[in-house]
Protein backbone atom coordinates (compact mmCIF):
# COMPACT_ATOMS: atom_id res chain seq x y z
CA UNK A 1 0.00 0.00 0.00
CA UNK A 2 1.55 3.84 -0.72
CA UNK A 3 0.04 7.15 0.16
CA UNK A 4 1.10 10.13 -1.46
CA UNK A 5 0.10 13.58 -0.52
CA UNK A 6 1.32 15.36 -4.03
CA UNK A 7 -0.53 18.45 -4.62
CA UNK A 8 -2.59 18.14 -1.79
CA UNK A 9 -2.06 21.90 -1.41
CA UNK A 10 -1.96 23.39 -4.73
CA UNK A 11 1.15 23.08 -6.64
CA UNK A 12 4.74 21.79 -5.17
CA UNK A 13 7.90 20.85 -5.82
CA UNK A 14 7.94 18.09 -3.11
CA UNK A 15 5.86 14.81 -2.66
CA UNK A 16 5.86 13.14 0.62
CA UNK A 17 5.09 9.10 0.13
CA UNK A 18 4.61 6.30 2.74
CA UNK A 19 4.66 2.98 2.46
CA UNK A 20 3.41 -0.26 4.52
CA UNK A 21 5.33 -3.53 4.87
CA UNK A 22 3.66 -6.44 6.66
CA UNK A 23 3.13 -10.44 6.72
CA UNK A 24 0.46 -12.20 4.57
CA UNK A 25 -1.63 -12.85 7.86
CA UNK A 26 -1.37 -8.92 8.89
CA UNK A 27 -2.09 -7.77 5.52
CA UNK A 28 -5.36 -10.06 5.38
CA UNK A 29 -6.58 -8.29 8.86
CA UNK A 30 -5.57 -5.36 7.74
CA UNK A 31 -8.03 -6.06 4.72
CA UNK A 32 -10.88 -7.40 6.66
CA UNK A 33 -10.47 -4.28 9.10
CA UNK A 34 -10.39 -1.72 6.11
CA UNK A 35 -12.95 -4.08 4.11
CA UNK A 36 -15.41 -3.36 7.49
CA UNK A 37 -14.59 0.36 7.89
CA UNK A 38 -15.82 0.64 3.84
CA UNK A 39 -18.96 -0.45 4.71
CA UNK A 40 -19.38 1.27 7.42
CA UNK A 41 -18.71 4.76 5.65
CA UNK A 42 -19.17 4.05 1.67
CA UNK A 43 -16.23 4.55 0.42
CA UNK A 44 -14.29 2.13 -1.88
CA UNK A 45 -11.30 4.13 -2.66
CA UNK A 46 -9.55 6.42 0.13
CA UNK A 47 -8.47 9.83 -1.32
CA UNK A 48 -7.90 12.47 1.67
CA UNK A 49 -8.18 15.80 -1.33
CA UNK A 50 -11.81 14.16 -1.94
CA UNK A 51 -11.85 13.73 2.22
CA UNK A 52 -10.92 17.42 2.94
CA UNK A 53 -13.47 18.81 0.10
CA UNK A 54 -16.24 16.11 0.59
CA UNK A 55 -15.98 15.01 -2.98
CA UNK A 56 -16.01 11.90 -4.30
CA UNK A 57 -17.32 9.33 -2.18
CA UNK A 58 -17.02 11.73 0.66
CA UNK A 59 -19.49 14.02 -1.23
CA UNK A 60 -22.73 14.50 1.51
CA UNK A 61 -20.96 13.95 4.39
CA UNK A 62 -20.83 10.69 4.26
CA UNK A 63 -17.54 10.12 6.71
CA UNK A 64 -19.30 10.25 9.65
Amino acid sequence: MIFTESDTHGPTPNVVMAGFIGTPSQWERFDKRLAKLQRRHGFSTFRSTELKSRRGDFAGGRTA
